[in-house]
């Protein structure tokens, strides 16, 4: 019975996916399976949040085999969810109220991500066995936990940190010999992880990069990414309200355990909480934020709650969640429509026959998409292409070239001195790919149109050292449209030699003074931005304040830890390009200031800044 209601309710519920259109989060969920099937090496040739199990995250659109293993994935994280929200419904309330519940909030349970969802589950279970008086088979409980949260880590490595303490804190509280359980869920956690990394394809000596990047990866985000969103305040309000009564309700829940349970329940309580704080205010996922919060109070509650309270307690999740959940009225109750996607989706996964057929279909919606002219594919047919700055689904839409990317190959996400050299030192190699696919858009808000940059930032200073590689080895051969063609041309970057410093105070502006010759680039690194300890904890626990750079009146998000990298100010004609991919006219005026301030109000805040400018030869020109 409990099955086929959680199941009808992922039928009814389940996402409906939009025709493929070009966006951020398109790109790397299609790079990812690209990658997989192609059998990239993770922590060398691949660099991202996610790992060599991260395609499991995306089963649509339909990309191949790997996207049916996605769909079996995702339906089995889901169906485990449905079941967690049924038996946490039937604790507190009669069976039909609890199936009507289920199906009711079904439909903003898909919206949590699977493997924040499969987070939630491995939470649920933990909590259930905690409640136990005592657990049958403890090593057997630490086993298995230790191969899904191995899955958790080849995954996305960020929710893996998380549900590996959780998972810890409980084969501690719930083992007769807590040593001895902690060891098999060590050994377990281990043996799973090495295993799943070599079969999908990856080496053990990519291993140890691998975790140097995806700590960067998961450091640096806070830092880098993660503006502040409309109605956010409000939103935090909320978060600290229901969390409250998630504390309540785990304290009340606990009422006469043993110490070291209770120890368990809190420090697995805090680390959810901790986990969805930084997706809803650093990654902006506030909808499946509460929807998660409302989930984690069903699983928490205490049986003995009045019905008062418990309908008070879970109207104000619900509040929370309607207001920062996307769903439309409509869209919520199109039950039919969810059912006909699923249907779709397990067709062209389950049923090998219509592999082809839907990767075909796949295939087409994307060039629709991208619309990349004739001459513009002449030119990548048979040769090595890496594509900037994010769009790596072209790759899939058009199989005629191999995908070369950079290693962080959305140039965005380079935003540590680590990353920005891994993708220079691809670049400075043989192995660096012959062409180079850019993609021009712009992105316009109230004030001005831009190139598209993540946050309104810069796009010349994403990946600042590799960009300067691209601007020096590389030349345009082909522009049409939005996109261009660049070759790789055998020159290389010469060395740099000063040509200034400058020291000023936040929100003051500085001169930039000009090239020595005109085949010379011209770059500055700005040192000051660091925050210090107090500023290095608020990182930690929440996001940076964010820093901006305005150039000649134009102001822009800057990354403080790639600031000081070499951003490039000036550049040569042999390097421009045409319009409107060239760099343009050389910056004169630069400005930094931080969060909350206009322009000159930062002035005497935080110490000085320095600039040190730098020109860099173009050789081969």
């Amino acid at each position: 019975m409990t099955a086929l209601v959680a199941m009808t309710a992922v039928v009814l519920a389940w996402p409906v996916p939009s025709h493929p259109r070009h966006s951020l989060d398109l790109s790397w969920q299609i790079g990812l399976h690209q990658a997989a099937q192609d059998g990239l090496r993770f922590g060398t040739d691949i660099l991202y949040t996610y790992g060599p199990l991260g395609f499991l995250a995306k089963p649509a659109p339909f990309l191949g085999s790997t996207s049916t293993i996605a769909f079996v994935g995702v339906v089995a994280v889901y169906l485990s969810l449905m079941v967690m929200l049924l038996a946490g419904a039937r604790r507190l309330m009669p069976l039909w109220v609890a199936v009507i519940a289920t199906f009711v909030l079904a439909r903003t349970i898909t919206y949590i991500p699977p493997y924040e969802a499969l987070q939630f589950v491995l939470f649920a279970v933990g909590v259930d066995l905690l409640r136990r008086d005592r657990v049958a088979n403890p090593m057997r409980v630490a086993v298995v936990a230790g191969v899904l949260v191995a899955v958790a880590f080849m995954g996305k490595v960020n929710v893996g940190v998380f549900v590996a303490a959780g998972a810890g804190l409980v084969i501690l509280a719930i083992s007769p010999r807590p040593f001895r359980g902690l060891l098999a869920y060590a050994a377990s956690l281990g043996a799973a992880g090495l295993a799943l990394w070599l079969v999908t394809g990856q080496r053990l000596d990519d291993l140890a990069p691998y975790v140097r990047a995806s700590l960067e990866l998961i450091s640096g985000y806070s830092e880098a990414m993660g503006m502040d969103k409309p109605g956010q305040r409000l939103a935090i309000a909320a978060f600290v309200v229901i969390s409250g009564l998630v504390a309540w309700a785990a304290y009340r829940t606990s009422a006469g355990w043993p110490r070291w349970r209770l120890v368990a329940l809190a420090g697995l309580t805090a680390l959810l909480l901790f986990a969805l704080w930084k997706h809803g205010f650093v990654r902006s996922h506030f909808a499946a934020t509460f929807a998660t919060l409302g989930l984690t109070l069903l699983v928490l509650m205490p049986r003995a709650t009045s019905w008062w309270l418990k309908l008070g307690i879970l109207a104000v999740a619900a509040a929370g969640l309607v207001g920062t959940s996307p769903i439309t009225p409509l869209g919520y109750f199109n039950a039919p429509r969810s059912a006909i996607a699923f249907a779709g989706q397990a067709r062209d996964s389950l049923l090998p026959w219509r592999w082809e057929v839907a990767l075909d279909r796949t295939r087409r919606d994307l060039r629709r998409t991208f619309a990349i002219p004739p001459g513009i594919l002449e030119q990548l047919a048979g040769r090595t292409v890496h594509i900037d700055p994010y769009a790596a689904a072209v790759a899939t839409a058009y199989p005629t070239f191999t995908w070369r990317p950079l290693p962080v190959f959305q140039s965005y996400s380079a935003y540590t001195p680590y990353l920005d050299e891994v993708n220079a030192a691809l670049l400075r190699s043989v192995e660096r790919p012959e062409l180079i696919l850019r993609w021009y858009q712009t992105r316009t808000d109230a004030h001005r149109t831009a190139i598209f940059a993540v946050d309104f930032r810069n796009y010349w200073f994403e990946s600042p050292v590799a960009t300067l590689e691209r601007l020096c080895r590389y030349r345009e051969t082909a522009a049409m449209g939005v996109w261009q063609v660049l070759a790789d041309t055998g020159r290389a970057c010469g060395e740099a030699t000063p040509i200034g410093t400058a020291t000023a105070r936040r929100g003051e502006t500085v001169q930039v003074p000009d090239a020595p010759s005109p085949d010379q680039f011209v770059l500055v690194r700005i040192r000051g931005l660091d925050d210090g300890p107090t500023g290095r904890l608020r990182t930690l626990l929440w996001k940076s304040p964010e820093r901006f750079v305005t150039l000649d009146g134009e102001e822009f998000r800057l990354v403080p830890r790639t600031a000081d990298s070499g951003l490039v100010l000036a550049v040569p004609a042999a390097a421009q390009g045409s319009e409107p991919f060239a760099y343009g006219p050389p910056v004169r005026t630069i400005t930094v200031r931080e969060e909350g301030s206009d322009n000159g109000d930062n002035a005497g805040r935080g110490g000085e800044l320095s600039y040190e400018f730098f020109a860099v030869p173009l050789q081969g020109s």
